[in-house]
Protein backbone atom coordinates (compact mmCIF):
# COMPACT_ATOMS: atom_id res chain seq x y z
CA UNK A 1 0.00 0.00 0.00
CA UNK A 2 1.33 3.63 -0.74
CA UNK A 3 2.20 6.17 1.85
CA UNK A 4 -1.01 8.23 0.60
CA UNK A 5 -3.27 5.03 0.98
CA UNK A 6 -2.05 4.19 4.30
CA UNK A 7 -2.82 7.99 5.19
CA UNK A 8 -6.12 7.36 4.35
CA UNK A 9 -6.65 4.16 6.15
CA UNK A 10 -5.13 5.58 8.90
CA UNK A 11 -7.50 8.67 9.02
CA UNK A 12 -10.92 6.18 9.22
CA UNK A 13 -9.39 4.95 12.59
CA UNK A 14 -10.15 6.44 16.16
CA UNK A 15 -7.58 8.14 17.83
CA UNK A 16 -5.33 6.43 19.97
CA UNK A 17 -1.95 5.71 19.74
CA UNK A 18 -1.76 5.20 16.09
CA UNK A 19 -4.54 6.75 15.35
CA UNK A 20 -4.82 9.32 12.63
CA UNK A 21 -4.07 12.30 15.82
CA UNK A 22 -0.90 10.93 16.61
CA UNK A 23 0.08 10.40 12.61
CA UNK A 24 -1.03 14.76 12.07
CA UNK A 25 1.43 15.47 15.07
CA UNK A 26 4.15 14.21 13.24
CA UNK A 27 3.77 16.91 10.95
CA UNK A 28 2.94 20.11 13.28
CA UNK A 29 5.52 22.09 14.62
CA UNK A 30 4.92 23.26 18.20
CA UNK A 31 5.52 27.09 18.94
CA UNK A 32 6.10 28.16 22.83
CA UNK A 33 6.04 31.81 23.62
CA UNK A 34 7.02 33.42 26.84
CA UNK A 35 5.33 37.02 28.39
CA UNK A 36 7.53 39.70 30.40
CA UNK A 37 6.97 42.46 32.17
CA UNK A 38 8.21 46.24 30.81
CA UNK A 39 10.94 45.84 33.41
CA UNK A 40 12.23 42.21 32.05
CA UNK A 41 11.96 43.38 28.49
CA UNK A 42 13.97 46.75 29.31
CA UNK A 43 17.04 44.66 31.01
CA UNK A 44 16.58 41.56 28.52
CA UNK A 45 16.29 43.36 25.62
CA UNK A 46 19.42 45.46 25.57
CA UNK A 47 21.49 42.43 26.67
CA UNK A 48 19.94 40.44 24.12
CA UNK A 49 20.84 43.15 21.63
CA UNK A 50 24.39 42.86 22.40
CA UNK A 51 25.13 40.10 22.83
CA UNK A 52 23.30 38.97 19.62
CA UNK A 53 25.85 41.67 17.69
CA UNK A 54 28.59 40.22 19.04
CA UNK A 55 27.41 37.01 17.85
CA UNK A 56 27.13 37.76 14.29
CA UNK A 57 23.08 37.98 14.44
CA UNK A 58 22.17 41.66 13.22
CA UNK A 59 18.40 40.62 12.67
CA UNK A 60 18.15 39.44 16.44
CA UNK A 61 19.46 42.93 17.21
CA UNK A 62 17.51 44.99 15.72
CA UNK A 63 14.36 43.45 16.93
CA UNK A 64 15.32 43.72 20.47
CA UNK A 65 16.41 47.37 19.76
CA UNK A 66 12.99 47.59 18.01
CA UNK A 67 11.08 46.63 21.34
CA UNK A 68 13.32 48.73 23.43
CA UNK A 69 11.92 51.91 21.06
CA UNK A 70 8.75 50.79 21.18
CA UNK A 71 7.95 50.24 24.81
CA UNK A 72 10.74 52.80 26.25
CA UNK A 73 10.75 55.85 23.62
CA UNK A 74 11.87 58.22 25.62
CA UNK A 75 14.93 55.88 27.06
CA UNK A 76 18.08 55.61 25.35
CA UNK A 77 20.00 51.92 25.41
CA UNK A 78 23.16 51.16 24.66
CA UNK A 79 23.25 47.77 22.64
CA UNK A 80 26.43 48.48 20.58
CA UNK A 81 28.55 45.60 20.83
CA UNK A 82 31.62 46.10 22.71
CA UNK A 83 34.74 43.72 22.91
Amino acid sequence: MSRAGKARAQAGKQSGPSGPLSFVGKFIKTVTYQRMSAEATRDIAAVTARISRLEGMEAHARTADERLRKNFPQEQFQTAAQD
